[in-house]
């Protein structure tokens, strides 16, 4: 039976790997129909899924520092909706996880000595705080979420940087925020 398990897992991986891989603005809604039908059929557990959708989706919109802000917001799109749709242990993982993304790539970029490497950081950490930001837009994040996110960000402004990543939170939470 784990053994099943395990590869039904192995399975959903390389779907929703290929799945993401081709997410764009253009084909968002084909993507989401074909994501749930992934996740609905497969054999593998609800936490197991969650985890695997987390896993495969987050460095598809995060990690690429030449992502834009529609695939990022696509990718945040995607997660609101899995977790409308399927559950909402979908969306608590991508949260853990995009804030683990953050703090690694917030850490490597004011720690690294090569430019080229501390610009993708930089990249990287702006793409996470612009997916936290939308999914509050999207209403799935709480407001205390983004003080703590901000907060977090805040806390030591010893860089640029964080600078920068509160600027970004205002920018997409800003007209949001005040009309809540």
């Amino acid at each position: 039976r784990s053994r099943a398990l395990a590869t039904n897992v192995s399975q959903l991986r390389v779907q929703l790997r290929a799945l993401f891989n081709r997410v764009s603005d253009g084909n968002l809604d084909v993507i989401m129909n074909q994501v749930l039908n992934a996740l609905r059929t497969t054999g593998a557990t609800a936490e197991d899924a969650a985890v695997a959708f987390a896993e495969e989706l987050l460095p598809a919109a995060l990690e690429n520092p030449q992502n834009v802000l529609v695939l990022v917001g696509c990718c945040a799109g995607l997660t609101v909706a899995v977790n409308a749709l399927v559950g909402p242990q979908f969306g608590a993982v991508c949260i853990v996880k995009a804030e683990e993304h953050l703090k690694r790539d917030l850490h490597e970029a004011l720690t690294q000595a090569a430019s080229y490497e501390r610009d993708n950081h930089k990249s990287k950490a702006r793409n996470s705080v612009t997916y936290l930001s939308l999914l509050f837009a999207y209403e799935m994040l709480s407001g205390a979420s983004v003080f703590s996110l901000i907060r977090s960000i805040c806390s030591s402004v010893t860089h640029e940087l964080h600078l920068e990543l509160c600027l970004t939170v205002m920018r997409y939470i800003g007209g949001v925020f005040c009309s809540r």
